[in-house]
């Protein structure tokens, strides 16, 4: 029995790694990218995590943006795009 608690701790361990050596390739990535090209948002995978600097996307819905909320954006494919009114 202890040699099986001792594989799940091993396969657990392992799991872990991977997921922060996976976050540190991506932190990583952002980091250099943003450095070598200081004016275009930094992406991984296609998508550009940002950070709201002004209020302009305030508002009182359940869903708005406030002032120092975390974004991620990515290029919208400009064929699907439709014109609504809201």
């Amino acid at each position: 029995m202890r040699k099986v608690w001792k594989t799940i701790g091993t396969v657990l361990a392992l799991l872990l790694c991977a997921v922060f050596a996976f976050a540190l390739v991506c932190n990583l990535t952002i980091i250099i990218k943003g450095t070598l090209h200081p004016d275009t948002p930094p992406t991984v995978f296609g998508v550009a995590p940002m950070v709201v600097l002004s209020g302009s996307m305030s508002g009182t819905a359940q869903d708005h943006i406030e002032v120092g909320d975390l974004i991620f954006d990515t290029k919208a494919d400009v064929n699907t795009l439709k014109e609504t009114n809201y």
